[in-house]
């Protein structure tokens, strides 16, 4: 938007959420709040939900972007958190912590992916996930 215009950004907002359509299950659920996607995905752990983003950034960097005139390539930056186990974890607690996983992120840099893992109740722990991105503490 910053560099686009308004009408832009949305009509870029609008073919990044039709192209989750293609990378996310039935089930998933997407929403969005200003320039950021929330995604709930019942069922999947960590690693899933990491593979998943990491397919996700893999098929938004392949997409040339068109509004108009104007063509964008998108960057995606994505904190990773996962209710392994509900007890003694709440939504807020699990959303505060991708909150501070796509910080994390962002700080990094373009096409960055943060995970936060373990119970809530107690600190996140380390996930044994092989990639050169980072854990958050």
């Amino acid at each position: 938007e910053e560099k686009y215009g308004h009408a832009f950004g949305i009509g870029l907002l609008q073919d990044v959420a039709w192209l989750q359509h293609f990378t996310l299950r039935d089930e998933d659920l997407v929403g969005r709040e200003g320039n950021r996607f929330l995604c709930l995905l019942p069922r999947c752990d960590a690693q899933e939900a990491f593979t998943v983003v990491r397919r996700l950034q893999a098929s938004l960097r392949r997409q040339t972007f068109r509004h108009g005139n104007e063509v964008a390539h998108v960057t995606v930056s994505a904190g990773v958190a996962a209710l392994e186990t509900p007890e003694g974890r709440s939504l807020e607690d699990l959303f505060r912590s991708a909150q501070r996983a796509l910080k994390s992120a962002q700080t990094a840099g373009p096409h960055q992916v943060r995970l936060v893992e373990g119970n809530l109740s107690a600190e996140p722990t380390m996930p044994s996930i092989p990639t050169p991105d980072a854990v958050v503490p």
